[in-house]
Order: C-alpha cells, then sequence, then structure tokens
C-alpha cells in the first residue's frame, strides 16, 4: 500500500472541513454536531432572528490574517484559511471603501475598493474587490456620493456573506444587509 503524500491528507482534510462548514454557525474547535432535531415553532410567536455580531475588525485587519496565513508553507495556510473564514463570516462590519463608478454601475454588481491605494503607511497586495449586495436606495446614495467623480470613498456597514479563501482560488468576499452611512 502506498503512503498518501502529507499535503494530499492535508488538502482533502481542509477541503472536507471547508465544505462541512455551516455558514450560520461557524465551527470552533472542540465544538460537538449539533443532532439534527427540528422542531416547530410555537403557533403564537417565532422566536425572532439573532441580528449578526457588529465586528470593530477592519479589511486591513482581514487582509494582515490571510498575508500571515500566504506566507505559511501550503498545507499550513490551507488549514489555516478556514479558521480565518469561520472566524469572519457572517458577522457586520462598518467599513470606508473606495469606489470607482465603473465597477459599481448598478445593483446586481456593485463592487468596491477595500483600500486606499495611495496610502503609503499601508502596503496592501490583496486584489480582492468586495461586491455589496446594495438596494435601489443604497445604490441611490453610493451614485450621489460620486457623482461626477472618477473615484469617491463611501463609508458602509454590511453582513460579511461570502468569503472564498482558498490555497487554489483567489480571495473573493461579499456583503449583504448594506446600509451606506
Amino acid at each position: 500500500m502506498k503512503r498518501l503524500p502529507v499535503f494530499a491528507i492535508v488538502v482533502l482534510t481542509s477541503a472536507i472541513t471547508w465544505v462541512s462548514c455551516d455558514e450560520r454557525q461557524p465551527a470552533r474547535q472542540g465544538d460537538q454536531p449539533a443532532a439534527a432535531v427540528t422542531t416547530a415553532p410555537s403557533s403564537k410567536e417565532a422566536a425572532p432572528a439573532a441580528a449578526p455580531v457588529m465586528d470593530q475588525r477592519t479589511q486591513y485587519d482581514l487582509a494582515k490574517e490571510i498575508a500571515a496565513a500566504e506566507a505559511m508553507p501550503r498545507n499550513e495556510a490551507g488549514l489555516r484559511l478556514p479558521e480565518i473564514r469561520r472566524d469572519w463570516i457572517g458577522k457586520r462590519y462598518q467599513w470606508e471603501v473606495g469606489v470607482i463608478p465603473a465597477f459599481c454601475a448598478s445593483i446586481e454588481s456593485c463592487h468596491v475598493l477595500p483600500f486606499e491605494i495611495g496610502a503609503k503607511d499601508r502596503h496592501i497586495v490583496q486584489g480582492w474587490l468586495p461586491r455589496l449586495e446594495v438596494t435601489q436606495d443604497g445604490f441611490a446614495a453610493i451614485q450621489s456620493a460620486c457623482k461626477g467623480a472618477e473615484r469617491c470613498r463611501i463609508e458602509f456597514r454590511g453582513t460579511l456573506s461570502k468569503l472564498v479563501l482558498s490555497t487554489e482560488e483567489l480571495t473573493s468576499l461579499g456583503f449583504s444587509d448594506v446600509e451606506i452611512l
């Protein structure tokens, strides 16, 4: 019987962990899987859904964590990236971002620049462009803020609902329930 390379085992384990994670309830080390029990809500009153937690971290904090993982040996990065994803996904953030009107030309396709490109105090090498799921009012607020500008800055609050972190794929993220401030 041939032995699988350690790398293949780590990648397989990472893939299984990543695929099996439930975005609504991030897994933590030591958690036991919940039993699959379904109960009907009370006919009098359904419990309100818990609001996502507001997290004070910024896109610079996320970039720092990703860069640290990418600097690790590939097999370690394959284990660390799903941990970062679980730690960030499903929480609300308030970020200041750049808008180039061509990147946010419609409600269905509104992407923003997460970093101040000209900032000399921060060396950023990440290339992701977060997608904002905005309402008609949110899109109008962005268009108004950026009217006539080649580039502008906006501040928003949103729930990080999509985060792709992988040693094999490009980093991708998206926000839902977006409020333009």
